[in-house]
């Protein structure tokens, strides 16, 4: 594996995935809101929730891989001074800020992949 691929998949894991878990964030509220408000004699409230547990299933599993990236990196660059070490602690606290704070991780997410995209940057030039 050549040097710059890791942050290279950790700035688009950061950038994209980051980005799509705070749209299904969005999303799960507006369901969950929808659920609220909407009768209870509709039948569309089994809908709403399977919805709701598919978009958080996969929130979640963009923070696991985020971690798990955000260690492989932080091992694999701790010495070199290409990726700063905020970028692998913005990916590593994603996870467990996740469980209390979800937008503040998704942002996390968002700002870790920058860093990592900045650090590419170093790599080629």
């Amino acid at each position: 594996m050549k040097s710059n691929n890791l942050a290279s998949i950790n700035a688009k894991l950061g950038l994209y995935g980051g980005g799509l878990a705070l749209v299904l964030r969005l999303l799960k509220w507006g369901t969950f809101s929808y659920m609220a408000f909407r009768s209870t004699t509709s039948d569309d409230e089994a809908l709403a929730g399977l919805i709701y547990l598919v978009f958080a299933l996969i929130s979640l599993m963009i923070k696991i891989v985020t971690f798990i990236y955000g260690l492989l990196a932080m091992r694999k660059y701790s010495g070199q001074n290409n990726i700063p070490s905020a970028a692998h602690t913005l990916f590593i606290i994603a996870l467990p800020v996740n469980i209390f704070f979800g937008f503040i991780a998704d942002i996390s997410c968002i700002i870790g992949g920058h860093f990592y995209k900045q650090g590419l940057k170093d790599f080629e030039g």
